[in-house]
């Protein structure tokens, strides 16, 4: 076991969070009209990254099945390059409907959202490695469950680095 700083700890995934997936939202219901802010499959991509403040997409609310919480942390659940699979992001946003083939993690007691995803992006290899599939790559529940995440105790501290690493995309951004 890898050594750890004082006051974090290491746990499986599975034993701090909830996994569920998306539902709808094909890309034809995208409706820039709509009643409700949602999160296309595609767009984890293409459009967003570690934290989502803004939701891009909206559709008609009738048909929705899957609605976020703040802190929620969305991944596409298939590929047809495994590389696309280690893309996570949190979504600071509540009521967003979630569109098919986007696996939801929602973070217990203990862990915060937007770190859990920075943590995912930064350990690609770990997840990576835990994708199956040869023509289409799959990643899901079963295969996150077991995921030997590391993360401060405090859930502030969790907030505090994750914020810092925001900024600090946003800064390269702007550069």
């Amino acid at each position: 076991m890898k050594q750890l700083p004082d006051g974090w700890s290491e746990f499986p995934l599975g034993s701090r969070v909830t996994f569920g997936r998306g539902a709808g939202i094909p890309r034809s219901a995208l409706n820039p009209h709509g009643d409700s802010p949602c999160v296309h499959y595609g767009e984890l991509f293409t459009e967003y990254g570690p934290v989502i403040t803004e939701v891009e997409s909206r559709t008609n609310s009738s048909g929705v099945q899957v609605r976020s919480r703040r802190g929620d942390v969305l991944m596409p659940m298939s590929d047809v390059t495994p590389s696309g699979l280690a893309t996570a992001s949190a979504v600071n946003v509540d009521e967003v409907a979630i569109g098919s083939d986007i696996l939801l993690i929602r973070p217990g007691d203990g862990l915060s959202g937007p770190y859990l995803a920075h943590w995912i992006r930064a350990n690609r290899d770990a997840v990576l490695s835990r994708v199956t599939g040869s023509t289409v790559y799959h990643l899901g529940p079963r295969a996150l469950e077991a995921l030997q995440v590391s993360a401060p105790d405090d859930v502030a501290e969790q907030a505090r680095v994750a914020r810092t690493l925001s900024d600090f995309d946003d800064l390269v951004d702007e550069l």
